[in-house]
């Protein structure tokens, strides 16, 4: 599934790799001269001013030069997200044009609506920034693992093995998260497509009076949206919430061997600053695939509905194409609204034409205006002088 939504952005490679590389610059060089600390803490402990001064400099050149880098990244970032978004609304849209009209009869105007908006809108966010998300958050974790292994090796492999440990226990709740929120984007559908029915229809539920009837039928809809919202709500702050344990387990895991390595004289203080400023480059990059993964799994809920769409080949049905109706006849037509309000029962007519009476002058132009109309239907013009 993932490389067929991969597939579906392919127009937008080279953008995704513009991005990829900036990113990998910038933070390439804010590896660097966080790693640097290390020089600039032991030249202040070994009294060396001249090298104090020099790190101080350094460190200063590169961090401008990663404020650029992070102005580009965030430019070229959100445009390609909003280049995505146009191109795949655009092609749900025209897929949806080509449906037969068995399709409009059996979906509703919310759910189109959805599609449409909502959910093109997260697929395509998603898509479009998956490969780079992936390929630039995995780079930051291993060049600061790279970095963190020429402090400290075994440090660096006791923070490879939380790592690891973290992405076994959050992956377990994934399945859930997708499930809960094709539930939830079900009944929100549901609730939309009630909204536009009843809105088109205000004027007959005006007349008859059905305002609180109607009112009390969509607040059960809501409700129904809202227990499916809360489980989605639940499974994802789950997921969240063993993301927040292992961030703040980093911090304490790293100054306690940290401290414990300096004690034996293993590491400077130096060293153990560094390697703590580096743990950022581990917890950001954990935190941004985790909430890409948990985004992820919602937003295949919503890529099932999309892809159904684009990759529904029926033919559009033509149908039998009608010129003028000769006759319309209505045979035991029934119909009342709501449970008490009774419009027709057992109506049986016959109409064999239509016949407009127009009972002022009228020019030749709108003459031939009811003429058109009328051809529909074998009728006819008398007017009455």
């Amino acid at each position: 599934m993932y490389f067929k939504f991969s597939r579906m952005f392919k127009p937008f490679r080279k953008k995704q790799v513009l991005v990829i590389i900036i990113a990998v610059l910038q933070y390439s060089v804010l590896t660097y001269s966080t790693f640097l600390l290390k020089d600039l803490l032991d030249s202040v402990q070994t009294m060396q001013f001249d090298l104090f001064k020099h790190m101080v400099i350094k460190i200063t050149l590169l961090s401008i030069v990663v404020v650029i880098l992070g102005i580009a990244t965030d430019y070229f970032w959100k445009n390609l997200t909003n280049s995505s978004i146009i191109f795949l609304r655009t092609r749900v849209f025209e897929a949806i044009l080509k449906k037969n009209n068995k399709y409009f009869k059996e979906t509703t105007i919310g759910n189109i609506l959805t599609n449409i908006m909502d959910d093109v809108s997260m697929v395509a966010q998603s898509g479009s920034i998956s490969t780079p998300m992936l390929v630039i958050n995995s780079f930051r974790i291993f060049i600061a693992l790279v970095a963190m292994s020429r402090l400290n090796k075994m440090m660096a492999v006791v923070v490879l093995f939380a790592d690891l440990a973290y992405f076994v226990v959050f992956n377990v709740i994934n399945g859930r998260i997708r499930s809960a929120s094709r539930l939830e984007r079900k009944e929100y559908s549901n609730v939309l497509s009630d909204v536009q029915e009843k809105i088109s229809a205000i004027e007959p539920i005006k007349i008859h009076g059905k305002e609180i009837f109607i009112a009390d039928g969509f607040g059960t809809l809501c409700k129904n949206h809202l227990k499916k919202l809360n489980k989605l709500h639940f499974v994802t702050s789950l997921g969240r919430g063993i993301n927040n344990f292992f961030v703040v387990l980093f911090p304490i895991l790293v100054l306690s061997v940290g401290a414990f390595n300096v004690l034996r004289g293993q590491m400077t203080v130096g060293e153990v600053i560094a390697f703590y400023g580096l743990i950022a480059f581990i917890v950001e990059p954990i935190n941004n695939l985790s909430d890409y993964i948990l985004g992820f799994q919602v937003t295949l809920g919503m890529l099932d509905r999309i892809m159904s769409i684009l990759e529904d080949e029926t033919e559009i049905s033509q149908g039998e194409l009608i010129d003028s109706v000769d006759k319309i006849e209505f045979k035991n037509v029934s119909f009342c609204f709501g449970d008490d309000k009774e419009i027709l029962k057992d109506f049986n007519a016959e109409f064999n034409k239509i016949i407009i009476t127009v009972t002022h002058d009228i020019s030749e132009d709108n003459l031939s205006l009811y003429d058109h109309v009328l051809s529909f239907t074998n009728g006819k013009i008398e007017p009455v002088k």
